[in-house]
């Protein structure tokens, strides 16, 4: 799924959560509180959840962004899963379940199916889908094709060869190139702006309320 098509799918979601959420709190706050801006307040409780929710999904989704492309990985949602790889390369993924393939920063896939790899400074190896191995340099963008991995070992001279399947080499090099308090930080600005937006939406419903009183008026 593209990511244009997860979004929207994500917003519906939302939407069906805050309208629940909306219904509850606002008749919480219809029995439960006080009489005075009574109308006021359940306006506020209904749309408070929409607001929260949805600038929480927005700015995280910012945030998110632009740390993605600041450490050229993608952003976790849709069909582009990619990590970096040395000289502007990238590991690229349709699919974390499927196959991956080493791509040019031209855009072009130099090597497919890719199904192990391990990464050794400008050289990469692997093993691809149909039993092949190859070695891959990044910086002369030279493939060597083997039959065997004893091939393999033997045309690198390095017998410590550690083939990993790529989609946990995905997930560690992604791990390890974005930490759990840059996510901390992007989830604290989105609360912040979540909370902000509440007040904001506190205020808007309480203006216009009064200024329609005093047209009644």
């Amino acid at each position: 799924m593209g990511v244009g098509f997860v979004i929207v799918l994500h917003l519906f979601l939302l939407s069906v959560v805050g309208f629940i959420v909306g219904i509850v709190s606002s008749v919480v706050t219809y029995f439960a509180g006080k009489k005075e801006r009574r109308r006021s307040k359940v306006v506020v409780a209904f749309m408070a959840p929409f607001a929260f929710l949805y600038t929480f999904y927005i700015g995280g989704l910012i945030g998110v962004s632009i740390l993605a492309d600041r450490k050229n990985v993608d952003i976790g949602i849709g069909d582009d899963w990619h990590v970096p790889l040395e000289n502007n390369h990238i590991l690229s993924f349709l699919e974390l379940d499927e196959p991956g393939a080493i791509v040019e920063k031209s855009g072009r896939s130099v090597v497919w199916d890719v199904v192990a790899i391990e990464e050794k400074g400008n050289q990469v190896v692997g093993k691809r889908e149909n039993n092949q191995y190859f070695s891959y340099d990044t910086q002369t963008n030279e493939v060597h094709e083997f039959n065997t991995e004893s091939e393999l070992k033997a045309a690198s001279n390095d017998k410590e060869i550690k083939l990993m399947n790529v989609s946990k080499f995905y997930s560690e090099k992604k791990s390890g190139l974005i930490s759990t308090w840059e996510y901390i930080s992007i989830a604290v600005f989105s609360l912040l702006i979540s909370v902000g937006a509440i007040n904001m939406t506190k205020h808007i419903v309480f203006f216009t309320g009064e200024m329609f009183a005093r047209k009644l008026k």
